[in-house]
């Protein structure tokens, strides 16, 4: 299991960590950096698939012309935040009780202009270090054929995916995803309520929360509805991260939510919807990022 990602000048991050759990949930305003978040676990996804650096920021096509990869969002050099030499990515994990950790460090060429390199990585394992210095070419086989969808209703009526609402695919993809019989290790949903109703929401969220704790699988999710965070647990709770923006800069920032000053008590007594509704969580992490912070007036903000 991933336990922790870190990183230094990625996008609008400059030295940041997200502690992660079996189902990590991630909020934050528009633009604040959550889908940069996501666009680092692509990253790093693009290079286990052994990816090189111009397909992960560019995208890939097979043989046949169809996509295999969609380009990382934004301009390659939006990506290493200003004028930094590099970006850093750090990956911790569990693995059969032993911690190991991921480290790479991407850059411009500079012996090749608008080209990138990695200039640094590594795989920790204990106290062994390996340094690697190249990707290999994709071995991923091209698609083959079109995947075609039919649902079967409980009257026998069978309706083409193509007729189907996007909410309704995007529950189905994932359930697919979540209850298939070869599961990813990690699954990362942007907006998971987007397009679910509310009844379906708790379903899913159960459903997630069920089986995370099995360990065979880890989901991270991003969320703007305040109606899915009344609904976590305990143990969602305490792996439930903000990310905001600070004020008259362009850095951004994760805390654990239940770091923040009263967290736990106020998501009794008023509710983890209603905080994210008034801005709390965001107040509270300016509050406490600021030399004259009084820690015990946040709390009595949303009271």
């Amino acid at each position: 299991m991933i336990t922790s990602l870190g990183l230094r000048n990625f996008k609008n991050f400059a030295d940041a960590k997200l502690n992660m759990g079996p189902f990590t949930v991630i909020v934050g305003a528009n633009a604040s950096g959550k889908s940069n978040l996501r666009d680092a676990f692509r990253f790093l996804h693009g290079v286990g698939r052994g990816y090189t650096l111009a397909d992960i920021f560019g995208g890939k096509h097979g043989a046949g012309g169809q996509v295999e990869w969609q380009p990382l969002r934004g301009a390659p050099n939006e990506i290493v935040r200003f004028d930094q030499p590099s970006f850093d990515l750090n990956v911790t994990m569990e693995l059969n009780e032993r911690e190991v950790a991921y480290r790479i460090a991407v850059g411009p060429d500079s012996e090749k202009s608008g080209l990138f390199t990695v200039k640094r990585e590594s795989l920790l394992v204990g106290y062994y270090e390996p340094e690697y210095t190249s990707h290999p070419a994709s071995g991923a086989d091209p698609m083959t054929g079109r995947v075609q969808l039919a649902l079967r209703e409980r009257n026998g009526r069978i309706v083409s995916s193509y007729a189907a609402s996007d909410g309704t695919l995007r529950l189905l993809a994932m359930l697919a995803a979540l209850l298939g019989p070869n599961p990813a290790g990690l699954y990362v949903f942007e907006e998971i309520d987007n397009g679910i109703h509310p009844a379906r929401q708790r379903l899913l969220l159960d459903l997630i929360e069920g089986q995370t704790a099995e360990g065979r699988i880890q989901v991270v999710t991003t969320t703007h509805s305040p109606d899915l965070l009344e609904l976590v647990g305990d143990g969602t709770f305490e792996h439930t991260s903000v990310v905001c923006r600070l004020p008259d800069t362009d850095d951004a920032v994760v805390r654990p939510l239940a770091d923040l000053p009263k967290a736990g008590t106020l998501r009794k007594s008023q509710g983890l919807g209603r905080l994210h509704r008034s801005n709390w969580m965001e107040d509270a992490i300016l509050f406490t990022s600021s030399d004259t912070a009084k820690p015990d007036s946040v709390g009595l903000s949303a009271v």
